[in-house]
């Protein structure tokens, strides 16, 4: 090849990597973007689903609280409510537990009763809060919610389901 061929072959060459380079660059920064803003829209919609669950939640145990009905009558009343309404498909949760300080309710029928393990590892009842629970090699999420001045109820969310929900 002659000297003349080989320097038009590399100037070609580097404007074949320069050209390509910008145009990876530039495709690079609008997929970034596409992702990044669909991103933006799920965790938004993931955010405002889970206010909307903690501000009906928030409001159901306030009306428990205006009523202020007996022990007997809120027990019977969570199990009534709850058998009547049909779980979505997406929910995985254990629960709830009415608890107080000294006794451990299960409000639903499940096949394990995870009373003892609650009552053992859950300090503060009385107040709200959130934690972490373990038993039978599984770990919950849990939720305490107080409904009269000592009884409260507490619902345990799988750990996976906890960690798909935070990051998405």
């Amino acid at each position: 090849m002659s000297r003349i061929n080989k320097f038009v072959l590399t100037v070609s060459l580097l404007i074949f990597i320069m050209i390509s380079a910008v145009a990876c660059g530039i495709y690079t920064q609008m997929v970034k973007e596409r992702v990044y803003g669909l991103k933006q829209s799920v965790i938004d919609t993931a955010f405002a689903v889970a206010n909307i669950a903690e501000y009906r939640r928030s409001v159901a145990i306030d009306l428990i609280n205006t009523l202020n009905p007996t022990e007997e009558q809120l027990l019977v009343g969570l199990r009534t409510a709850y058998a009547d309404s049909v779980s979505p498909s997406y929910l995985y949760d254990v629960g709830p537990y009415l608890i107080s300080s000294d006794e451990c309710i299960q409000v639903k029928e499940f096949e394990k009763n995870y009373c003892a393990d609650i009552m053992q590892v859950v300090k503060y009842r009385h107040v709200k809060n959130t934690g972490f629970i373990s038993f039978d090699g599984k770990t919950f999420v849990y939720y305490l919610y107080p409904v009269t001045h000592n009884r409260s109820l507490i619902f345990l969310l799988g750990l996976e389901r906890f960690s798909l929900l935070s990051k998405s």
